[in-house]
């Protein structure tokens, strides 16, 4: 078995430390039921850089992907190799099961080929830094399967005409709030006359950034360490949003413009 148990080096602006064990080219017989999963992690991630001592092997015409579904199984796939990944030959594949968080993936969890991954993605990009066989390598991965598109019913520009932080009503002391989530999976915050210290700097702020959505729950920047969790209802043109945030219970009721 090909054993990828990576030490890493240093961290990019997205580090990722990984450490891949991966069967051979065979399939995994003792691969268990798939548990939670992080949405971001889902899709086919393709190798667009993969730099050790100073060769770039992706260059040179080496393929390295992981595809990781809803289902909870995730396929592995190397053509061309030239960094020793595959046990004998230049190509290889391998499928299994996975579970995933906001930060680790398990690959075949509860097997003896369990492997962690700490991951943080952001956009589309998955950068990692790392050891391989006493070389410093940087591996990127770009995701070629954006995340589906966001419910339509969340899609659009949402004022808030309520904002309970910790039994504080932030929007009749002057403050306001806003949401556009747009088609493209990003999000814009607006605030102005923050009561609330919700701006890192000064009482305006703008905040951007990724996100998913599902029916009932919607996820800013998810897999990175600002990543939040806010539960959703929507009753006609209004959302109510329930989080807690910094260990504070927040209620939002907004309005869609």
């Amino acid at each position: 078995m090909i054993e990828l148990h990576r030490r890493t080096i240093s961290t990019a602006v997205m580090a990722l430390a990984i450490g891949v064990g991966i069967a051979g080219c065979s399939d995994d017989e003792d691969a268990t039921g798939p548990g939670a999963i992080n949405p971001a992690v889902l899709g086919n991630w393709d190798a667009t850089s993969f730099v050790a001592g100073g060769t770039d092997f992706i260059g040179l015409g080496m393929t390295f992907s992981f595809f990781f579904g809803s289902d909870g199984a995730y396929s592995f796939s190397v053509t061309g190799d030239l960094a020793g990944i595959c046990d004998t030959g230049t190509s290889c594949s391998d499928v299994g099961d996975f579970t995933a968080s906001a930060t680790q993936i398990v690959l075949d969890p509860g097997t003896t080929d369990e492997t962690f991954i700490n991951y943080s993605i952001s956009g589309t990009v998955m950068t990692t830094t790392l050891d391989l066989d006493g070389t410093s390598a940087t591996i990127v991965f770009d995701n070629t399967t954006p995340p589906p598109a966001p419910p339509s019913a969340v899609v659009g520009t949402w004022n808030a005409t309520s904002f309970d932080a910790g039994g504080t009503e932030l929007i009749g002391l002057g403050m306001s709030f806003s949401f556009d989530f747009a088609t493209n999976g990003s999000y814009t915050i607006t605030i102005t006359s923050d009561q609330g210290g919700l701006c890192d700097v000064g009482t305006d702020c703008v905040e951007t950034g990724p996100y998913t959505a599902t029916d009932t729950q919607i996820v800013l920047d998810p897999g990175t360490v600002d990543e939040s969790i806010l539960n959703y209802t929507i009753s006609g043109s209004t959302m109510t949003v329930n989080a807690t945030i910094d260990g504070t219970a927040i209620l939002v009721v907004l309005t869609k413009v």
